[in-house]
This record gives C-alpha cells, sequence and structure tokens, in this order.
C-alpha cells in the first residue's frame, strides 16, 4: 500500500480494518510459481532467474536462512545479484511441496512525505518493512500506528527524518510486533549530515518480541547490515517511550538512543518500560543525550547474550547535567549499570541492582561528576563495583567514589523474583529509603508518596497483596 496523499489536521486519512473478524492482512511475499524453478543439481540446489531485488525468501511462511554461497545446505538460499540469480535448496522434498516466496525491498505501508495518517488493526508481515516513511520532500508529521501486527519483516516500523526535515507526532501505541529483524526504529538520514530531528514522538504500550529471531531459532543477522535494536531511535527529542514490553533477542539492545554530534537528543522520557532477556543492552542512552529520564523500569536478564557485557542501562559520552536514571530495578544483568569513559554528571538515585552475574557498577575511567545514591546493592561479593579498570567491594567503591553516603547492600525482598514479581515484600529494607526525585507514579502509575521507596514499585497497603510462601 503507497498511501497517495496526505490528511489534514483534524481529518487524518484512515487505514483499517472494517467490521469484525480478524485484522486484515498485508502481505508482502510473492508466491514463486513451481514452474519457474529450474533443477535441481547435484546438491539438490534449485535456481530461479528474476530481474530485481530478493531481500530474503520464505518457504511456507517462515524465513529461510542465507547461505554464504551458491552451495546451499538445506533450507537455504542465496541471491546473486549481479546475476539475477536465486539459488534454494528445500528444507526437505522439491520445491513444490512448500509455498516458497519472494520478499523485495518493498513495504505494507509505504507513507513517504505524508502527514495526518492513521494505520490501525492490521496485519502486515513478510515484508522489507510493514510500515516505512521517509521525509524526503517534507516533514512527515502525525502519523498514528495503533493495534497492529507485524512480524517477520526485515524492519517492523522505520522512520527517516532527512533532507533537512524533521518528523515529529509519531504515535505508536499498542502495537505486536514479533520476530522482525529490527523492530522499531527512528533515525536521521540527509543532506545536513545525519543531524535532522525526530521531535515529540510517543511510544507507548506497545509488545516487542525476539527482535532479530526470524523464528524461535534462526537469527536475522544473516541478512542484516547493521544494527539488531528492538527500538532504536536517533536524535529524538521531546519524546516518550513509556510502558513498552521488550522480550528477547535485539543483540544491540532493547532501547537505543543515539545521536550526531551536530544535533541532540534531549528531553525524553523511557518510563514504565519492561525489558527481558535481551541479548544486548537493555537500555542504551547514548553519547551527547542531554536531559533525559529513565525511571521506573524493570530491566532482567540482559546484556548476556554476547562477548562482552553489556549492561542492564549502559551511559554514553556526557558532559552536561540533566541526565537522570532513578527507581529501576534491575535485576540478573551481567552489569546493571556500565558507563562509558567520559560519561558525566549523571543522576543514578534510588534503584535496586540485584544479581548481576558480573556487577552493579562499571565505569570506565575517572568517576567525575556522576552523583550515586539511596541505591541497593545486593549481594556485596566478588568486588563487583569496578572504576577505571580496579574492582572494588560495596566500601571501596563508596571510598573511591564519595559516593552512595545513603544506599544499602541489602536483600531488597521482591515477593517472588523466580517468577519475575519484583514487587516488595512488606518487610523490605528498600521501603521509604529512598530520596524525593520529583517522580510522582511508579511502575504501575501507583503514587509515590513522600518517602519514595527504592526501585520500580511503591509499596502500599492498598494496592500490594503478598503472595510468596
Amino acid at each position: 500500500l503507497i498511501v497517495p496523499s496526505s490528511g489534514t489536521e483534524g481529518n487524518p486519512i484512515t487505514f483499517g480494518a472494517y467490521g469484525e473478524g480478524e485484522k486484515p492482512i498485508i502481505h508482502g511475499g510473492i508466491i514463486i510459481p513451481n514452474d519457474d524453478w529450474n533443477g535441481p543439481d547435484a546438491n539438490g540446489v534449485y535456481t530461479y532467474t528474476y530481474t530485481g531485488t530478493i531481500i530474503f525468501i520464505a518457504e511456507d511462511g517462515e524465513p529461510l536462512k542465507k547461505a554464504s554461497d551458491t552451495t546451499c545446505a538445506d533450507g537455504n538460499w542465496y541471491w546473486d545479484d549481479p546475476n539475477d540469480t536465486l539459488y534454494y535448496k528445500p528444507t526437505s522434498g522439491i520445491p513444490s511441496d512448500h509455498v516458497v516466496e519472494r520478499i523485495s525491498d518493498a513495504r505494507c505501508i509505504n507513507v513517504d512525505d505524508k502527514q495526518y495518517i492513521v494505520c490501525e488493526n492490521l496485519h502486515l508481515n513478510l515484508c522489507y518493512a510493514g510500515i516505512s516513511g521517509s521525509a524526503y520532500n517534507r516533514s512527515i508529521i502525525d502519523i498514528v500506528v495503533s493495534n497492529c501486527e507485524i512480524s517477520k519483516c526485515r524492519m517492523g516500523i522505520l522512520f527517516f527524518a532527512r533532507n533537512g526535515h524533521d518528523n515529529s507526532n509519531i504515535i505508536l501505541s499498542n502495537n505486536v510486533l514479533t520476530n522482525n529483524g529490527e523492530s522499531i526504529y527512528f533515525s536521521s538520514l540527509g543532506a545536513l549530515g545525519g543531524t535532522e530531528k525526530n521531535i515529540g514522538h510517543i511510544i507507548e504500550n506497545n509488545v516487542i518480541q525476539d527482535t532479530g529471531y526470524a523464528t524461535s531459532s534462526l537469527f536475522w543477522n544473516d541478512i542484516i547490515d547493521g544494527d539488531v535494536e528492538a527500538m532504536g531511535f536517533q536524535n529524538l527529542n521531546n519524546s516518550e517511550v513509556i510502558g513498552n514490553q521488550i522480550i528477547g533477542g535485539a543483540p544491540d539492545g532493547g532501547i537505543v538512543v543515539w545521536t550526531n554530534p551536530s544535533s541532540t537528543s534531549d528531553s525524553n522520557s523511557f518510563l514504565r518500560n519492561y525489558i527481558k532477556d535481551v541479548l544486548g543492552a537493555g537500555l542504551i542512552l547514548g553519547s551527547y543525550a542531554t536531559n533525559n529520564t529513565i525511571a521506573y523500569n524493570i530491566i532482567v536478564d540482559c546484556g548476556l547474550g554476547g562477548p562482552h557485557p553489556r549492561g542492564g542501562i549502559r551511559l554514553g559520552i556526557c558532559s552536561t547535567t540533566g541526565n537522570k536514571i532513578y527507581n529501576n530495578t534491575l535485576v540478573g544483568n551481567d552489569w546493571s549499570i556500565y558507563i562509558f569513559p567520559d560519561g558525566d554528571y549523571y543522576s543514578i538515585k534510588n534503584n535496586i541492582s540485584f544479581n548481576p552475574s558480573i556487577g552493579h557498577i562499571v565505569k570506565d575511567g575517572e568517576f567525575a561528576n556522576n552523583i550515586f545514591d539511596y541505591n541497593d546493592y545486593y549481594p556485596d561479593t566478588g568486588n563487583k563495583f569496578c572504576l577505571n579498570g580496579i574492582r572494588y567491594n560495596f566500601e571501596g567503591w563508596k571510598d573511591k567514589s564519595f559516593q552512595d553516603a545513603f544506599s544499602i547492600v541489602e536483600v531488597p525482598m521482591f515477593i517472588d523474583a523466580d517468577n519475575n514479581d519484583f514487587h516488595l515484600q512488606s518487610t523490605s529494607p528498600c521501603i521509604d529509603a529512598g530520596t524525593d526525585v520529583g517522580l510522582t507514579e511508579d511502575m504501575e502509575g501507583n503514587p509515590v508518596d513522600y518517602a519514595p521507596d527504592i526501585g520500580a514499585y511503591e509499596y502500599s497497603e492498598l494496592n500490594h497483596t503478598e503472595t510468596h510462601g
């Protein structure tokens, strides 16, 4: 679907389900006719001649693994672009035993240069991108994507600010994205060298699963050049990323923000997100970001999928005040918080760091002007703090950093951590042990009282039921 025209303010053009029943499907695969296959050769490989571009192929609705050359193993394909030839070896039998589809660089829905468009209640799959928009000739503004299912696309949702045009007011809400190469990607790609901005977006209540996995066992690395992120944002400003669930995959990170040095990523809020089993870091605030708030997120078992430590929260170069890391619950990540060299002026308070596989805090380079306090770190064994390459226990960390004067080393007493219930028990030492950082609602939107708790949940007898043994 190439959207032909824009709506107007107050009168958007809407594409969506009409009446009741299943979501309408926009499906990007083109079936290769059985008679168009040549072969097999001695290796069981078939060929298909096509003038155009093939990004990947699917067999019976499942993307297949790309081979490194024309010698394909079972269930592999290889695209010889100079000779317009596709090589394919079925997972079993012959091509006519399967439905084999080629996927080009088309989009299920293309909103290039469009404004005031709503896409809702749709199912998009097997395409280069589920929904894509690039600001070639004018800014893309006021686009809403809601209640859509997007699966098995090279890119789930893709927007580019470019050619001097900033994109703004894009809302993504209540969508489910599964098994896409990259799930949500906002970038800057233009004549100004990538300094165009993404402004005023709202990304809320989306569920993203297994980014980078075409199926539960097949990794998209074979067909992806570049980053593999659940959510990637470049030059993001005055935006909200709230209440999303990100589960599995994403070797380059769950939520990732990066900034061109000549542009800005300023005044964004990353609140109440649940991020689990991400192979890369759970949440990355890259270099040159300013005045951002990362608060009341739960990040669990992230950073364990690569050869290098990733971090539950990873923080890049910063030389100004304003970035706040408050009331996050970080459980079972490799490092809970990882700060790169020249990462400065971060305010890190009221966080729980529980049972990291490597350690609680790593700060490459000197400590600088970062502020840590009112956090809970558990356990304090094995020198789980690292400053400028040297490992310390909690007391050594405090002595060298001059930080965490009011922080504690106590079991946080979650109700049921094994089953991902990180509410606090009524006797938790984290209750009323935090400090007022100006936030008013916890992970679930419950009010924060005059004595804030440490972690993502504010304990209250009114909203609390203990179910532990």
